[in-house]
């Protein structure tokens, strides 16, 4: 959490006090959030908003694989298979070793390769935005074809393969620190979990 800091003042004739600085929002220690769930949950969307709350930097891990590779995550699972993909996953993960302060958004099967989950929790805290395979199927149906675990999926069997899915990655997902519900998010649900600077 957060909290504004005094300014630094300095005495002038007259008894007057002049600011040296402006009020800023600090952060008590280096904070490294990860946030993880199924495709559709909303980590984007809530990780932009609670980043922004929270004085983080947002990062978007397929984003940042995207522009490093300079193809779409559906072409590069096409043109260079699953394998090449959870490569360069891996690789680009690790690389947030090094930098703090920040909330990044992992792809939806991100924890469940490569002991990534093992390697975010021994670097920060992990939090599973947690929904219902009928949430889910609402927020993905009409985008198949930007995400490429279900682009050949039939759209009458789409809810049956996220429940499987779900099934699959669910003993990966729950090893997170934090499990929010998404249906009961609110812009101020991080800030519960964050250590309030003394």
């Amino acid at each position: 959490m957060k909290r504004d800091e005094t300014p630094d003042v300095k005495p002038v004739k007259g008894g007057e006090q002049i600011p040296e600085k402006k009020s800023k929002k600090v952060i008590a220690l280096p904070v490294k959030i990860f946030l993880i769930g199924f495709m559709g949950s909303g980590k984007t969307h809530w990780g932009k908003i609670w980043a922004k709350n929270e004085s983080l930097t947002f990062y978007d891990l397929d984003g940042r694989i995207k522009k490093a590779f300079k193809m779409s995550i559906t072409e590069i699972f096409e043109k260079k298979g699953e394998e090449k993909f959870r490569e360069l996953e891996r690789y680009h993960l690790r690389k947030f070793e090094s930098k703090k302060n920040f909330l990044l958004a992992c792809g939806g099967g991100t924890p469940c390769f490569s002991d990534n989950m093992d390697w975010m929790k021994s670097q920060g805290k992990v939090f599973y935005l947690k929904a219902e395979p009928e949430l889910l199927l609402q927020q993905v149906m009409h985008e198949t074809e930007k995400r490429p675990v279900i682009k050949k999926v039939n759209p009458s069997e789409l809810l049956f393969f996220i429940q499987k899915k779900l099934e699959e990655r669910e003993p990966y997902y729950s090893q997170a620190d934090v499990i929010l519900n998404v249906d009961e998010l609110n812009e101020n649900s991080l800030s519960l979990f964050l250590t309030p600077t003394k």
